[in-house]
């Protein structure tokens, strides 16, 4: 073998070298990266208290099947919303299938050691939390169409949204004040004014509460309910049902409305609605509302 042969032998021979450092390198670099994605500070963003704030709306379920996660959809009429806030208060947003909505006010904690959550006591396992996205993790889950409590390893994804899913209780939300009152009078809807009073207003929260004020004359009152339960209309009545327990006379009650737009809506008084008929019947009365800015 001559020079040339043996240099032009010696620099193939370096390239191959270099590209093999190069090729093992990169391969090192892609199993590090691919480590790194299964830590908890890449799965877990700290600390969990900081991001949870804000609303998050459950968008996916699955359940474990022969060690695969198999998608199980969520109902179409199915809501469930969480709203985390500092001070550790938690609100729940929740439609049911029967279209039952409601919300409700509970307490909340994170455990940075453990990976988990307390809501209202009970202690939740989390599966991971990102900036938009967080997970769930449970041995058992409620059937939707039976009520049934299933067993096995369950997991609820829930994405971050900027405000909660509108719902039948929560378009209600805010101050609405009293504007008209209307009698129904062979068939019209007739503006009267006899027994009105001088203020009025109704205020729906996210804890599924309601107060009423009026004021008449000198006499100021404010009623209160809790409990709060919206129920899309039915039978092709023209109201939706809003449900609410009297905490003063410690009954529940139910009232008739409905949405002429967002900031206007239209309560039927009980002798607007026959119960057992389960319809609109003639000669009652009517208020109108409107959201106060």
């Amino acid at each position: 073998m001559n020079m040339k042969e043996t240099i032009r032998t010696m620099s193939t021979l370096l390239l191959m070298t270099v590209a093999m450092v190069i090729f093992a390198c990169t391969f090192t670099a892609c199993s590090d990266d691919e480590m790194n994605d299964n830590t908890d500070e890449t799965l877990f963003l700290r600390p969990l208290t900081k991001n949870l704030f804000g609303i998050w709306k459950q968008t996916n379920n699955y359940m474990l099947q022969d060690g695969k996660w198999i998608e199980d959809p969520i109902p179409e009429m199915y809501v469930n919303d969480l709203v985390f806030c500092p001070g550790g208060i938690y609100y729940h947003n929740v439609r049911r299938e029967d279209g039952k909505t409601y919300m409700f006010e509970s307490t909340w904690s994170a455990d940075e050691t453990a990976d988990t959550l307390k809501v209202n006591g009970e202690g939740i396992r989390l599966g991971g939390l990102t900036e938009n996205e967080f997970i769930v993790l449970d041995t058992t889950a409620t059937d939707h169409a039976t009520g049934e409590v299933l067993k096995g390893e369950f997991k609820w994804v829930y994405t971050r949204v900027n405000q909660p899913t509108k719902t039948a209780y929560t378009q209600l939300l805010g101050r609405w004040q009293l504007q008209k009152r209307f009698q129904e009078q062979d068939g019209q809807w007739v503006e009267v004014t006899q027994d009105m009073p001088d203020y009025c207003a109704r205020e729906y929260d996210m804890r599924g509460s309601c107060a009423l004020y009026t004021l008449t004359g000198d006499k100021f009152e404010t009623k209160r309910y809790s409990g709060c339960v919206g129920e899309i209309a039915k039978w092709g009545e023209p109201a939706d049902i809003l449900s609410q327990w009297d905490i003063c006379s410690q009954a529940r009650v139910e009232i008739r409305l409905c949405f002429e737009d967002e900031n206007t809506v239209h309560i039927y008084h009980p002798d607007n609605y026959d119960s057992e008929a389960e319809k609109m019947v003639p000669g009652g009365h009517k208020d109108v509302f409107v959201r106060m800015k």
